[in-house]
């Protein structure tokens, strides 16, 4: 391990003596990279859950976050929440573009350089935003909430880092213990969701006991990258690589296993385990471990991961009596006034100048194709009909199935691609050589038995 000696002088008659180790920097790097996959990994997470025609959007959600938050982040957003202090409540912009240079911080990484930190912290201000997108998902548009990301960031996220974990934030100073982001990153998303998704109300086919959950191997593959990734979030709190970033690392993992066999358990005394349901259980631990888990030992980490989880699959048990339509339950899983008057106050006006909130006809047809102009799946047949099972604990209910738009199109870009115009009509559409190729691939596969996909593309909603 090389360690470096640096003297900072910090006043005329005094200096303060800091060492690089390269551990340390090694680690938090890491730390950094582990944050920053659990932003695609909730794209995932979430994705797997939310209806097909919305599929693309979601993932563009969570994905867009790091871009926008990350170039906020290095423009003023760091130098804002942990910038040297005008006040208790604010940072400053003297920090902006991090233009301090490879220097280190006696308070924030007095054994690595002050870049990394910037760096570990901005992945916790990407995910936070990209937490709320699961709230809203389906019903806001995209450009308003590229705008609320940017907005939001800068007034709710920003100071309240600072009020946690700046030098001398007012909550630190009131004695808030929130090791790893329980209050800065959770419950300012889970409030900050709710608040969203009461603005925006209910969708147009909001069916509180139904899931349109379309892909749960996205799920779960989410859900497990979310548990390596919060290595970095919990343990890489610790700020270096120490006994104390061992005991956060452990605790993670006891809360993530204890939660998902909680769930689990629940599942199979009602009589069936559901796998979306399972997938919500490690994720509650999680949540549930990280302010505390560098003050608690194992032992107590089990407990963090059992009761809020008992808790949490009961609530979304009878979610269906709530008055809101919180899409995939991000303020009942992460759940802070200061978090909501800040989300209202950024939403309200949008809603009533540009406006945020699809058309019904809009809303009915996703956001794929509405805000992209591309589709998640080109295979789905015109009056096929699909049937939508409840996302309630349990999996038990079953909804009245319902039929794909019989109005279909060929996706524009698999058309310039093999060089097919766009129909005028519906007429000419179905009288085209795509659908000659569609129902010949039906006939082979009938005959050999196989799943032969169909050779054209289309789109299964309404015409523009």
């Amino acid at each position: 391990m090389a360690t470096t000696t640096i003297t900072i002088s910090t006043t005329t008659t005094a200096s303060t003596t800091l060492v690089f180790d390269s551990g340390d920097n090694a680690w938090m790097m890491v730390s950094t990279a582990f944050v920053l996959m659990m932003t695609p990994a909730l794209a995932f997470f979430y994705g797997g859950l939310v209806d097909r025609k919305n599929i693309l959007n979601q993932l563009f959600l969570s994905f867009v976050c790091m871009g926008i938050v990350f170039v906020q982040w290095i423009l003023f957003g760091f130098s804002f929440a942990f910038g040297s202090p005008v006040s208790a409540g604010f940072g400053s912009f003297a920090d902006s573009a991090l233009r301090f240079g490879q220097r280190l911080d006696d308070f924030y990484s007095p054994s690595y350089p002050l870049l990394t930190y910037a760096a570990y912290q901005g992945t916790f201000a990407i995910i936070t935003p990209a937490l709320i997108s699961g709230a809203i998902v389906g019903r806001m548009k995209v450009i308003p909430y590229m705008i609320f990301i940017v907005i939001w960031t800068t007034c709710c996220y920003d100071p309240l880092a600072h009020w946690v974990w700046g030098s001398n934030g007012w909550l630190k100073h009131l004695g808030t213990l929130d090791f790893a982001g329980g209050t800065v990153v959770h419950i300012s998303s889970g409030v900050s969701g709710y608040v969203a998704s009461a603005i925006l109300g209910k969708r147009v086919d909001y069916k509180p006991h139904a899931s349109n959950a379309h892909n749960i191997p996205f799920t779960v593959l989410g859900t497990c990258l979310l548990w390596v990734g919060w290595t970095g979030f919990n343990a890489g709190s610790a700020n270096i690589a120490s006994g104390l970033a061992s005991l956060a690392l452990v605790n993670t993992y006891v809360a993530a296993a204890a939660g998902l066999v909680t769930w689990v358990v629940i599942d199979a005394i009602r009589g069936q385990v559901s796998v979306s349901g399972a997938c919500i259980g490690p994720v509650v631990g999680l949540v549930g471990i990280t302010p505390a888990c560098g003050f608690v030992q194992p032992g107590w980490a089990l407990l963090f991961g059992i009761i809020p989880t008992i808790i949490i699959y009961f609530l979304l048990l009878y979610k269906h009596h709530s008055i809101f339509d919180d899409t995939l339950d991000v303020a009942v899983v992460h759940g802070c006034g200061f978090a909501s008057v800040c989300t209202a106050g950024i939403l309200l006006p949008l809603k009533y100048t540009i406006g945020i909130r699809l058309s019904p006809d809009e809303e009915l047809r996703g956001l794929d194709w509405i805000a992209h102009g591309e589709k998640w799946s080109h295979n789905d047949k015109p009056g096929q009909t699909v049937t939508t099972t409840t996302g309630i604990p349990g999996n038990k209910l079953k909804y009245a199935p319902y039929t794909i738009q019989n109005n279909w199109k060929p996706n524009r870009i698999a058309s310039r691609s093999r060089s097919i115009r766009k129909p005028n009509s519906l007429g000419q559409l179905r009288s085209t050589i795509s659908q000659s190729r569609y129902n010949a691939s039906q006939s082979q596969a009938a005959q050999s038995d196989k799943n032969i996909q169909p050779s054209y593309t289309y789109n299964s909603s309404l015409p523009v």
